[in-house]
């Protein structure tokens, strides 16, 4: 259920029209696939609190319409603690980084019923930042406090420490005591600093191979 594609290129990003390959290659292996009763799914599949299973798996730009109808459904306190702000600016930073691209990747969570009730991304903190990985999770209400997050943390964290960064940070409300109970959790090294409400925690990843970092970053089928 853990099959990646890992592309690097050193010396230059991939171009749009580059990930748009990449991305119809997949979908047609996905294809060849199910047509030969390949019944093992890309991702994974989690249990959850309930007796119910989510499916976690990387997304793709063709979620946009799943991912905002999942944002409408949350109540405007998930978003505010998600992105400080009560504003509408989940549409830009959530819509802009699903299809990945900048050493950045995007996970979704489905439920049993085919509806993505979770998001979780890691993007380099900063734009040209190759060190630290900024790492966010969002799930939707109706699914808070059954160990979504809990799980779809974990598996960004397999996916930073593969793409290559050597740190993640998760800036979080001080508010948001359920958000810091799960990073803690996590039993990583974090350190916290506390300013105007807001707490950045930081903590070092394992080391990992050179030559792990990628810039496109899919599921095979």
């Amino acid at each position: 259920a853990d099959r990646h594609v890992v592309l690097q290129r050193e010396w230059a990003p991939f171009a749009r029209a580059e990930n748009t390959r990449a991305s119809a290659l997949l979908r047609l292996a996905a294809a060849v696939s199910r047509i030969a009763g390949d019944a093992e799914t890309p991702g994974w599949v989690e249990p959850i609190k309930g007796g119910a299973t989510v499916w976690i798996r990387l997304a793709r730009p063709e979620d946009a319409d799943a991912v905002a109808a999942m944002h409408e459904r949350c109540s405007a306190q998930s978003r505010y603690l998600r992105y400080l702000s009560g504003a509408n600016e989940w549409r830009d930073i959530s819509l802009r980084r699903l299809s990945g691209g900048h050493r950045g990747v995007t996970l979704v969570v489905m439920s049993e019923e085919g509806a993505i009730v979770g998001l979780g991304n890691v993007f380099p903190a900063e734009p040209d930042d190759g060190h630290g990985a900024e790492i966010a999770v969002i799930v939707e209400d109706a699914y808070q406090g059954r160990g979504i997050g809990t799980r779809l943390l974990r598996h960004m964290l397999e996916l930073a420490e593969r793409i290559g960064f050597q740190e993640v940070v998760a800036i979080v409300l001080a508010q948001n005591t359920t958000m810091l109970r799960v990073l803690e959790a996590t039993r990583l090294g974090w350190t916290r600093e506390l300013e105007e409400a807001v707490v950045t925690m930081r903590a070092p990843l394992p080391v990992v191979a050179p030559g792990s970092g990628s810039t496109i970053h899919a599921q095979t089928p």
